[in-house]
């Protein structure tokens, strides 16, 4: 199975979840599934059909290849939807780097607080150092100015 990324737009009088078990069953027949959806009203820079809004439907899936161009005329024929596109992404490698970029945040984020305390720590060092070269000069006067 080949796995694509499936943006549908449909009107926004149309339901969103209608339109989402309609696409999972259409991918059923097709022995593909779905693997993720995110829904979201979008406005559209032109209007498509006479529409300038319309609810995004983002879908993750997974089909056969030799069955795409089938499923496509499926989408095609379904006078709900106002616009699509189907292309080719690796869903699985996206979620396996986005997992891998999350750990090294995690990562940084808990040794970010021990360097913030070494910095502390330092900044107190210099202070000391600078309040005991300070009273060093203030006894050098005071043994120049007593001669």
């Amino acid at each position: 199975m080949q796995e694509y990324q499936l943006a549908v737009l449909i009107n926004v009088k149309e339901s969103a979840q209608k339109m989402q078990k309609f696409i999972a069953k259409e991918l059923a027949n097709f022995k593909g599934k779905v693997l993720q959806v995110d829904i979201s009203d979008v406005d559209l820079a032109y209007a498509i059909k006479k529409q300038n809004k319309a609810i995004l439907l983002n879908f993750f899936i997974a089909i056969e290849v030799n069955q795409v161009l089938e499923f496509k005329k499926e989408l095609e024929a379904e006078k709900e939807i106002i616009r699509f596109l189907i292309v080719k992404f690796s869903y699985t490698k996206i979620k396996r780097i986005k997992e891998e970029e999350m750990k090294i945040i995690e990562a940084k984020t808990k040794n970010e607080p021990k360097e913030k305390k070494e910095t502390k720590k330092k900044a107190k060092k210099k202070v000391i150092k600078k309040s005991k070269s300070k009273k060093n000069l203030d006894k050098a006067l005071e043994k120049i100015l007593n001669e």
